[in-house]
């Protein structure tokens, strides 16, 4: 683990996020790794989302205007925009080349890898998590909330329903919940794969969570969390054997 920058910034001063995303993607994923680069928004008020909104949108492509202006809330479409703009910056500095403008992606939304490396984006509360590898199809989801457990229980394997450290421990719903979101998107069919098809360990184990792995993409696997400071449950799901997990996180507090 490294964490790369920590840095803060007023009103007017977000040029560092830029330099931030630059230092923090300075390195390609080796073969036989995964990648996770994290960049974690802290202190960002009203006024702070929508500076940040502005400065994101001067360099965004119209597609990712577009999708960043559905969300409900500022603050998802400026993370939204944050992990396509380190995304581009990632893989541009690592090929030497200009990304596409418009991600070609399979039915489901997931995007085809690029310049050799497949990636995935997730982000949740202040965080955005990008996962990068050249060994297989990678997942990464981040989760900050806690599902309800009636909420959850339906859409399980009925070993994880069951099985210890069961539904009763709401860190144990996170965990689980971000573990099986992983996995569907490294599978490319997303929440369209049923969830009760393949079972996850709940526990705290740090990686090895797979028990048992959908039918339909029998593996090998490779699974981890990202032990990153913070409350967010974060898992990461590899489609390739004997890979190694990297990751560094960014940290820009706003300042008033």
């Amino acid at each position: 683990m490294e964490c790369v920058s920590v840095a803060t910034c007023r009103a007017g001063g977000l040029h560092v996020m830029a330099e931030m995303m630059d230092r923090l993607a300075d390195a390609p994923p080796q073969a036989g790794a995964v990648a996770c680069l994290g960049f974690r928004l802290d202190g960002f008020a009203a006024a702070a989302w929508e500076e940040a909104y502005r400065f994101l949108a001067a360099s965004a492509a119209p597609e990712e205007l577009e999708r960043a202006g559905r969300y409900l809330r500022r603050e998802d479409g400026v993370r939204h925009l944050l992990g396509r703009a380190l995304l581009r910056r990632a893989l541009g500095n690592w090929s030497g080349r200009t990304p596409p403008s418009v991600w070609p992606a399979n039915a489901w939304g997931k995007p085809a890898a690029w310049a050799g490396v497949h990636f995935n984006i997730s982000h949740a509360s202040g965080d955005v998590w990008l996962a990068f590898c050249r060994s297989g199809e990678v997942g990464i989801d981040v989760e900050d909330a806690v599902p309800a457990r009636e909420d959850l229980a339906p859409w399980l394997h009925p070993a994880e329903r069951a099985g210890p450290p069961g539904l009763g421990d709401p860190l144990a719903r996170r965990r689980l919940w971000a573990r099986k979101e992983a996995l569907v998107k490294a599978t490319g069919l997303g929440l369209s794969l049923p969830l009760g098809d393949f079972r996850v360990a709940a526990d705290r184990r740090p990686a090895d969570w797979l028990l048992q792995a959908p039918p339909a993409f029998p593996g090998p696997w490779s699974t981890f969390d990202v032990p990153a400071p913070g409350a967010s449950a974060i898992a990461v799901a590899v489609g390739s054997r004997d890979v190694a997990l990297s990751w560094r996180l960014a940290c820009l507090r706003w300042e008033p």
